[in-house]
């Protein structure tokens, strides 16, 4: 869902990787270098603090457990090509793998006052759009 979600509308969802069947191979890909900068205690708990370049121009930092199980603790992923250089900041304090949804819990019910709204993509995506139509490179 969420590769259908990014490729019609260009919105990056920075946990998406993380959702995947196998999230380890999903956030490396594309990667180019990767370095251990230190170890931090976060919550009590010694942690890796991992730096992660992956080409154009955004840079992840990854806190993972010494201990196991090694499941993300902090996640900060920086946008330097965008203006601004914004970041998004994910804190992992509490994982719980016990948890069997069903899927009726995923079952959406809109209010009753509910309206729909037209999405609009973004510009980045509506201007690929227009491209391909003209003959345009991606």
């Amino acid at each position: 869902m969420l590769k259908e979600a990014v490729g019609r509308s260009g919105i990056d969802f920075p946990l998406a990787d993380f959702l995947s069947e196998a999230p380890n191979k999903t956030f490396l890909t594309g990667v180019t270098s990767g370095r251990v900068v230190n170890t931090v205690t976060i919550d009590g708990a010694p942690c890796d603090h991992l730096f992660i370049s992956q080409p154009p121009a955004i840079e992840l930092e990854l806190w993972l457990p010494k201990d196991e199980p090694a499941v993300p603790r902090r996640l900060i992923v920086t946008y330097r090509a965008v203006s601004g250089e914004p970041n998004f900041i994910a804190e992992f304090p509490d994982w719980n793998f016990n948890i069997h949804p069903s899927y009726t819990e995923f079952t959406f019910q809109p209010p009753s006052d509910a309206a729909q709204v037209a999405f609009n993509p973004p510009l980045l995506a509506a201007t690929r759009t227009a491209n391909k139509t003209k003959g345009g490179k991606k």
